[in-house]
């Protein structure tokens, strides 16, 4: 127990738990001395009051078992009763430093014993009951800090009524063991190296994964050191389950790069995050940890890039598109560095916000990137509430956001959508208020260049704050403001029923109206353009679905193999764009094939090098 001075480092160091105990108890000055949870009024009374409790029998017999995995230490109580206890008993589990040597200590004593670091599940404990006569277990579980010396912490476990004296009927304590190894899992790396080996495990490809294995201080060196590989994902199949590792002395590390786990991916796997179980094994003491790891197999048709220069707002984005169960990759560029063209033409769909930056908005090559992308058939979501004061008058903003920039730092925080349109029918906006981001804090106002038409007003200015442009070989949707800012606040429109309309909208057909104005329908499926063909190495490709259904687009080469699976979903009828990346492909002739039922078109492709 500590008392709640800004000097004191046992407070400090979990000020909340330390609180509790302290409130629970009616702590209000020192010295105070609490024996089995009894408030002794006089702090001169130890001795006395150890011994009296000491000779009061008790019905309840408590033990210990203490295991650590990874940086969790898990405790299991097992407990024996000669009476039913139940109602107000409950169980506190307890870890504690044995000796803590502190000079600096408000009370000026330096050696500290048994402090309290941390309770688990907290300092409320957990309900206890029992049966007379039964074994009952009760379980728990400490987050370790890697600055505590483990070979100086204690677990302690009591059983106290919450009704007042608050009695302590039976407590018991152990040290943290360190005759078994801790071997948790450092890193891991996953190939694709019979497959078009760009990095990504996709469907129809077998990935690699090697892991490394790290035996934690001060624990017993590991032998005997084995992992297994699983997991439920139905369409995948693990097909090189067990790796065997070297022993692993305490503070060193191992991988399998000889013997990697393998697993297979289904052709009709669609892309999204797959979460694997590494279960390591060693021995002495029958060590047994499980990791996951989770990432992407395949990849997925969206990458959402994070061009905000704090790089705080990735959650605005990422929680809409989860709860629309939208598979993504993301990127930020502050972290990750510029996104390279060739990778950003991977992705039919890009979403691109630049949240609060007011710096480098949009630089030269982020221009030159949007541009290449839209050329290559892309569909874009740009929010950007920075670029029409930074870029209005470029030929950027005009000719390939197709936008007249009016004026900037909008007063008005509401925006309204148009009768009629696609995406912002019946929708309303509100950008200031508790549930958005709160940056929208430069939005501006824009005249769409024809053809791209407005599609959401500012209320009570009356001039714009969004486009959608449909180029016919690509789409772009345009935000002047800040889209996660956007609050839902009030029965308004939320960042999820925009994305979902946006995301419909870049998804759809780009057929050309005729001029009776109904959307004419492609008549056959076929591949229709590779753009350009000859390409290096990206190329656009542009095909026809009749019919609704699933859409399967794969790349061959001369000897039939196949080298590729561009893509691989569900798709509506109309005229559809995807990009293909043959960076990791040699110079040659290839053959597309696209599938829908059972109808199929071909075309050919020449990669140039």
């Amino acid at each position: 127990m500590s008392w709640p001075a800004g000097n004191d480092p046992f407070y400090l160091a979990n000020t909340s738990e330390n609180t509790a105990r302290r409130t629970y108890y009616g702590v209000n000055g020192v010295p105070t001395q609490v024996c089995d949870g009894e408030v002794q009024g006089n702090w001169t009374w130890t001795s006395g009051a150890i011994n009296y409790r000491l000779a009061v029998p008790s019905p309840l017999w408590l033990d210990l078992t203490l295991s650590a995995a990874g940086d969790t230490l898990d405790v299991t109580v097992t407990a024996v009763s000669e009476q039913n206890l139940s109602g107000s008993y409950v169980l506190h589990l307890v870890l504690l430093d044995k000796h803590s040597v502190l000079y600096n200590s408000p009370n000026g004593q330096p050696n500290h014993y048994h402090s309290m670091r941390d309770m688990a599940p907290s300092a409320q404990g957990q309900p206890f009951s029992i049966t007379a006569g039964d074994t009952t277990e009760f379980y728990g579980a400490f987050a370790l800090n890697p600055a505590w010396m483990l070979d100086n912490l204690d677990v302690a476990c009591f059983v106290q009524s919450n009704v007042t004296p608050r009695e302590i009927i039976q407590a018991h304590c152990e040290s943290v063991p360190l005759d078994f190894p801790n071997v948790t899992l450092a890193e891991y790396q996953v190939s694709d190296p019979t497959g078009n080996q760009d990095g990504r495990v996709d469907p129809g490809e077998t990935g690699d994964m090697v892991v490394t294995l790290e035996n934690q201080v001060p624990f017993h060196d590991a032998t005997n050191v084995q992992a297994t590989l699983s997991t439920d994902e139905p369409l995948i199949q693990v097909t090189q389950a067990t790796a065997g590792f070297p022993d692993i002395p305490a503070g060193n590390s191992a991988s399998n790069p000889a013997q990697p786990f393998q697993f297979y991916v289904d052709p009709q796997f669609e892309a999204h995050e797959v979460t694997f179980t590494v279960t390591v094994m060693a021995e002495p003491g029958a060590f047994s940890a499980a990791y996951d790891v989770t990432f992407m197999v395949g990849r997925p048709d969206i990458l959402l890039v994070n061009d905000d220069l704090m790089g705080n707002y990735l959650s605005y984005y990422r929680t809409p598109l989860d709860s629309l169960g939208r598979s993504y990759d993301s990127w930020t560029q502050v972290e990750a560095g510029l996104l390279p063209a060739a990778e950003m033409m991977r992705y039919p769909i890009v979403i691109w916000y630049t949240g609060s930056d007011d710096v480098s908005t949009l630089d030269n090559q982020d221009q030159q990137k949007i541009q290449d992308f839209l050329d290559g058939g892309g569909r874009l979501l740009l929010s950007s509430q920075n670029a029409g004061d930074m870029l209005g008058g470029t030929a950027f903003y005009q000719d390939v956001l197709h936008a007249q920039h009016v004026a900037n730092q909008m007063i008005s925080f509401w925006l309204d959508g148009v009768g009629g349109d696609p995406i912002s029918s019946g929708l309303t906006l509100a950008l200031a208020g508790a549930g958005g981001a709160g940056n929208a804090n430069s939005s501006s106002s824009l005249t769409p260049l024809a053809p791209a038409v407005g599609i959401f007003t500012w209320q009570n200015v009356g001039s714009m704050g969004a486009l959608r442009y449909d180029g016919g070989n690509h789409r772009l949707v345009y935000f002047a403001f800040a889209l996660e800012a956007v609050t839902g606040l009030n029965g308004t429109t939320t960042r999820t029923e925009v994305l979902e309309n946006c995301l419909e909208w870049l998804e759809g057909s780009s057929a050309v109206e005729p001029p009776g104005g109904t959307a004419a329908l492609p008549r056959e499926l076929a591949l229709t353009r590779i753009s350009p063909n000859p390409f290096n190495p990206v190329a656009a490709v542009e095909f026809d679905l009749p019919l609704q259904g699933w859409v399967r687009l794969e790349a061959f080469d001369l000897q039939g193999r196949r080298v590729a699976q561009i893509a691989s979903r569900e798709m509506t009828a109309g005229r559809h764009h995807v990009t293909w990346d043959a960076s990791a492909l040699p110079s040659g002739l290839y053959l597309l094939r696209l599938t829908s039922g059972s109808h199929s078109a071909t075309a050919k492709a020449a990669l140039l090098k």
